[in-house]
């Protein structure tokens, strides 16, 4: 009775760039030694995947992987730096909530949350008026910012959570409607 085979898988195109080379490399070293070892490396290569020698010479060629354009470059670092800019911006707030439940923890531990004192009432709004919760547009504010005050592009950048090429882009243009 024939021994059962394992379900073949396609080589990805990397292994099969290594097992055409290691192919090449049993055909044409002058080594013996080279030669056995490279056709030993390709053999296990491909039973990996559940296949022979011959199905896997059989398979596609090779096709090298498409460079990325300069612009798929230039949005791979955009993304990158959008990604770690997000990341500093979260452990900022996790630090920030850290050190402000240890001085919460200080404060009760020093008994400055002992008896619970009655708030002041504050007005009620009338019930027709509109009162949003939604934070500002950081683009506006930092327009604002820039037409209002006389922050430096860092400041404004750390107050709006903006990059500084964004401020400075929003400054430019602003001059720009101003001369126009």
């Amino acid at each position: 009775m024939p021994e059962p085979r394992a379900i073949s898988t396609q080589l990805s195109p990397k292994e099969q760039e290594r097992f055409h080379n290691l192919l090449k490399l049993a055909a044409d070293s002058p080594y013996e030694g080279e030669r056995t070892a490279a056709l030993a490396a390709a053999e296990r290569l491909v039973a990996k995947h559940g296949m022979t020698l011959d199905e896997a010479a059989r398979g596609d060629p090779v096709e090298p992987e498409p460079q990325p354009s300069p612009a798929e470059k230039r949005w791979d670092a955009a993304q990158r730096e959008a990604a770690h800019r997000f990341r500093e911006a979260e452990a900022r707030r996790a630090a920030d909530k850290r050190q402000w439940e240890q001085a919460w923890q200080d404060a009760r531990a020093r008994g400055l949350d002992g008896e619970p004192t009655e708030r002041p009432q504050r007005p009620r709004p009338a019930p027709n008026a509109m009162r949003s919760r939604r934070r500002r547009n950081p683009v506006d504010f930092a327009r604002t910012l820039l037409t209002e005050t006389r922050l430096s592009l860092q400041d404004i950048a750390d107050i709006t959570d903006l990059d500084i090429y964004q401020v400075a882009g929003l400054k430019l243009k602003l001059r720009n409607a101003e001369a126009a």
